[in-house]
């Protein structure tokens, strides 16, 4: 389920070859890393993951907080603040390849 401000968001984060954001796991406490159900970045462990998973993984986390609008606030002012070298970057279509 999603909202308008969350469609907002994951139109922002997939823009200008956005992938995931280089404070992914800082990004990822602020949102509820130990919620049940909340589906942890894919770094250290799942950094052999195709950048394709990756986003997926960024939206579905925006998706998973959608609901909440206070939550959903922070992740937005969180995710524009960050510098535009802030965010790891691939050209779509985007590699649906392991790294590994």
């Amino acid at each position: 389920m999603t909202s308008e401000m969350g469609d907002n968001l994951i139109e922002y984060v997939t823009s200008e070859n956005r992938v995931w954001p280089l404070k992914w796991h800082e990004f990822s406490k602020l949102i509820g890393l130990n919620k049940p159900g909340f589906l942890p970045p894919l770094i250290l462990g799942g950094a052999a993951e195709s950048d394709a998973a990756k986003r997926q993984r960024l939206i579905d986390q925006i998706n998973f907080i959608a609901t909440d609008p206070v939550l959903l606030q922070k992740a937005d002012v969180f995710l524009r603040s960050l510098p535009e070298d802030g965010w790891y970057r691939s050209p779509d279509p985007l590699s649906d390849k392991d790294r590994w």
